[in-house]
Order: C-alpha cells, then sequence, then structure tokens
C-alpha cells in the first residue's frame, strides 16, 4: 500500500514498491516533479491523487509523467536554444556583415523554430 508523508509531498510504500533498475516509484515520480519545479502542495495533491493506485498502475504513472518530463525538458532546451540566438542576432554589429551572414542567420531562426513546434 502507498503512502504518503505530508510535509514533503513524496509518496512513500509500505513494501516499497521498485522497478528492475531498483528505483523505487515514488523517488521516479519524485524526481520528476523536482525536474518540473512543481510546487510543493501540488506534489502532496498528486501524493494524495496517487496513493491507492496499485503498483502495476503507478508503474504506468511514472512512466507517463516521465515522458511528459523528458519531452517538456527538450522544448524547454530548444527555446532557451532560441533565446540565446536572439541575443545574439540582436546585436547591432551584425548589420555591417556581410548579407550572407544575415541568410544564414535566419535559416538558423527558421530550424530553431521548426524544432520547437515539433515538441
Amino acid at each position: 500500500a502507498v503512502v504518503s508523508t505530508q510535509s514533503t509531498g513524496e509518496l512513500g510504500t509500505a513494501d516499497s514498491v521498485a522497478e528492475e533498475d531498483g528505483a523505487p516509484l515514488q523517488d521516479r515520480l519524485n524526481s520528476v516533479w523536482r525536474q518540473l519545479e512543481m510546487p510543493e502542495q501540488a506534489q502532496i495533491d498528486m501524493t494524495i491523487k496517487y496513493c491507492s493506485l496499485e503498483p502495476a498502475r503507478l508503474r504506468r504513472v511514472a512512466e507517463l509523467w516521465e515522458g511528459a518530463c523528458a519531452a517538456i525538458v527538450a522544448r524547454e532546451k530548444h527555446i532557451l536554444e532560441l533565446e540565446f540566438f536572439e541575443q545574439e542576432s540582436s546585436d547591432p554589429k551584425r548589420l555591417f556583415e556581410r548579407q550572407a551572414g544575415r541568410l544564414k542567420e535566419e535559416k538558423q531562426r527558421s530550424v530553431l523554430h521548426r524544432r520547437i513546434k515539433k515538441m
């Protein structure tokens, strides 16, 4: 049976539901929630929501959260790349470069926008 620890919002188990790699499911969920910077109250709410699930369902929940987290982290990475690129490309000195430099810059911008849209 899964129980919650109210002070941290972490899942705990009476029989420590673990995966083949040895990582308990609650640790996997807590890791995801930390990566997503989920507020403590939301973590507690999720703990309450999932505390009565069977181990197989909890395993599936962890997989879904991990997949969503990976997609969010990847998208955020691409957005940061775009922000950095836009910062560099807003430098007025670049206007004194050859036209080819600005064409290359526009191609790079298009690539970054396409990556974000794919997410």
